[in-house]
């Protein structure tokens, strides 16, 4: 593909391999707004970059409660200070 798909609107042309050069996605609406990216992290370097670029994270370490807060301290470590991210275990 040429270029990436982040941004493109239902009525934009999308090649897709040996499909027809153009296919459209006409079932759906031409403004809607852009889709959450969620991230299944379980590593340091996944949950960094989920937590930098994604919308969500759902942490895949078990349910250990220190296992929990270590994704979520490594989350929160990767979160730009600007920006804030609510978690459900409370303040770090």
């Amino acid at each position: 593909m040429d270029r990436p798909a982040e941004g493109m609107r239902s009525s934009e042309s999308l090649a897709l391999g040996t499909a027809p050069l153009a296919s459209r996605l006409q079932w759906l609406p031409r403004l809607e707004p852009k889709v959450p990216v969620d991230v299944a992290a379980t590593g340091p370097n996944v949950i960094d970059s989920a937590a930098r670029l994604g919308d969500r994270i759902t942490f895949t370490v078990g349910g250990e409660e220190e296992r929990i807060r270590w994704a979520v301290d490594t989350a929160r470590a990767a979160k730009p200070a600007s920006t804030s991210m609510s978690c459900p275990l409370g303040p770090s």
